[in-house]
């Protein structure tokens, strides 16, 4: 498995602004849905995701969302988060808490590439997993775009979990 795939997903899950990069991501990416978003318009396209993952709390792109039940926790994943895309050089997306999906997958994608921290590399893969699971059950009955994509997501984080329970410091 290509192990630069999440830099692919950390765009499309980003607010959308050109259909035909999307498009051509999924088509990367391999869902088929890429000839679908074309006929769709941007704005469209952009209303779907704000109704998908901006009005929406159970499918809100923050993994302390899903992953953290008190405001403490919320915390600290929210800082660990910021830890970690300081130390990955990530910037984070103006106007995101640290916590924002993409920009976790694209520090994942950058963890992958170094390969220098194999616990690093599983544990954020188990924490991103829980996450895009909680957030692709949620959206599992929907016919969007979107639930394609976390589903696609999901597969893929799978090769990397552990699949052991998730604990937080």
């Amino acid at each position: 498995m290509k192990k630069d795939i999440f830099g692919l997903y950390a765009e499309i899950l980003k607010y959308p602004s050109d259909i035909n990069r999307l498009s051509k991501y999924l088509c990367d990416l391999r869902i088929n849905e890429s000839e679908g978003v074309k006929d769709c318009s941007l704005q469209r396209l952009q209303e779907i995701y704000v109704e998908t993952f901006d009005f929406n709390e159970k499918t809100a792109l923050f993994l302390s969302q899903h992953t953290a039940e008190t405001t403490e926790k919320k915390s600290r994943i929210i800082l660990a988060m910021a830890e970690l895309l300081n130390e990955y050089e990530i910037h984070k997306t103006s106007n995101a808490q640290p916590d924002y999906l993409p920009d976790i997958l694209k520090a994942f994608g950058t963890i992958l590439k170094r390969n220098d921290d194999e616990d690093a590399e599983r544990y954020l893969a188990d924490i991103l997993l829980e996450t895009v699971r909680k957030i692709a059950e949620e959206l599992k009955c929907s016919e969007n775009i979107y639930a394609k994509i976390m589903k696609h997501l999901q597969g893929d984080l799978a090769y990397f979990a552990s699949n052991q329970e998730v604990t937080y410091v």
